[in-house]
C-alpha cells in the first residue's frame, strides 16, 4: 500500500525544498520498511513502522495545503 501512497503524493515541485526533502525521506523510509518486512535479518538503518510512514505522508500533504 505504501508504494501506491508514494505514487499518490504531491508532485516533486509542490511544497518547495521542504516538501522535496520530505518526499525523499518518505521514499527511503518505504525502502527501509520493505527491508524490515522481507529481510528482517538484515535490519534497518532507522526505526520504521506503518505509523511513521503514515505520519510522514500526512506531513507531506500538509506542505502543499
Amino acid at each position: 500500500p505504501y508504494l501506491r501512497l508514494r505514487a499518490g503524493l504531491p508532485v516533486s515541485g509542490a511544497g518547495g525544498p521542504a516538501g522535496r526533502a520530505l518526499r525523499t525521506e518518505f521514499h527511503w523510509l518505504v525502502e527501509e520498511f520493505r527491508v524490515s518486512v522481507f529481510a528482517q535479518e538484515v535490519g534497518t538503518r532507522v526505526p520504521v513502522s506503518e505509523r511513521r510512514l503514515d505520519d510522514l505522508a500526512a506531513r507531506i500533504r500538509a506542505t502543499v495545503d
